[in-house]
C-alpha cells in the first residue's frame, strides 16, 4: 500500500508541475496531457500487479506454515471411532 501511495504522489507531482507550464505554452500542455495519462495508467497497473503477486505470495508462505504447524502437532486421531477402537483393543489385550 505504501509504495502505490509513493508512486501515485510522484505521479501527481508530474501532473502539477505539468499544470504550470499549461498557462505558458499550452500546446505544451495539450500534447503532454495523454503522455501523463499514460504513465500514471501504466504506474497503476504496475502496482496492482505488484500487489498481486505479494498477496499471492503471503498466500503461499501461509500454507507452508500452517502445514509445517499441523506436522509438527501431536498425532490427533482423525476419527472418533478409531480411538474408540483403539481403546477397546488395548483394553482387551490387557484382560
Amino acid at each position: 500500500m505504501a509504495l502505490r501511495h509513493g508512486v501515485l504522489g510522484t505521479l501527481i507531482g508530474f501532473g502539477i508541475a505539468k499544470a504550470v507550464p499549461d498557462d505558458l505554452f499550452p500546446k505544451m500542455g495539450v500534447a503532454l496531457r495523454p503522455v501523463a495519462k499514460a504513465l500514471i495508467h501504466k504506474g497503476l497497473s504496475l502496482i496492482d500487479s505488484v500487489q498481486e503477486l505479494v498477496a499471492e505470495g503471503q498466500e503461499y508462505f501461509s500454507d507452508l506454515v500452517a502445514e509445517v504447524e499441523y506436522e509438527r502437532a501431536p498425532k490427533r486421531a482423525e476419527d472418533p471411532e478409531d480411538e474408540a477402537k483403539g481403546d477397546r483393543e488395548g483394553k482387551a489385550k490387557a484382560a
